[in-house]
């Protein structure tokens, strides 16, 4: 099993590449992870400041495609000179978990957020551990320029989530 940790900018190369649409799927063993920021964050600091986009690839959801949108910080919430910032919330993190559990034969996974840095290492870790501790899978993690810092905030909330949801209390 892969599993490519990118930054947004490569992710979209990625599936232009590989000619990706919501009308042409990767394959049932490849699964995407898109994180982009909300709305607030993206208007103020990408698009006004920075000049730059945030959207996910794949417009709707689909069975091995969950896109979520949450920024890069290690509170719930957090006012900045951009807008008020929100962290991963608890839906968000089961939502990642409940997908990541239902897709346990993804041989390639996909995730990306907007630098490949901090929440989608998280994500990708989280990923990497729990198919090898509960599947049992031989993993090849990978990430954009061999980064391995991680947003701790979303790694405890999907560890949270995880421990949630085999408890049966989510």
């Amino acid at each position: 099993m892969r599993i490519n940790v990118l930054s947004h900018r490569a992710f979209d190369m990625w599936m232009q590449e590989f000619g990706f649409s919501d009308e042409r799927l990767p394959d049932k063993d490849e699964a995407v992870i898109s994180i982009c920021c909300t709305p607030e964050i993206k208007h103020n600091y990408l698009e006004g400041h920075k000049h730059e986009t945030d959207e996910h690839w794949f417009k709707e959801q689909h069975d091995n495609v969950l896109n979520v949108d949450f920024d890069d910080i290690t509170t719930p919430t957090k006012s900045t000179q951009y807008g008020m910032s929100y962290g991963i919330t608890d839906e968000q993190a089961e939502s990642i978990v409940k997908f990541v559990l239902a897709h346990p034969d993804v041989e390639n996974w996909y995730i990306h957020c907007r630098a490949g840095r901090c929440r989608s290492v998280a994500v990708g870790l989280f990923v990497k551990e729990l198919m090898e501790s509960k599947f049992n899978k031989q993993v090849n993690y990978r990430t954009t320029r061999f980064i391995t810092y991680q947003n701790e905030f979303v790694a405890w909330k999907l560890r949270a989530a995880l421990q949630r949801i085999e408890n049966g209390s989510n």
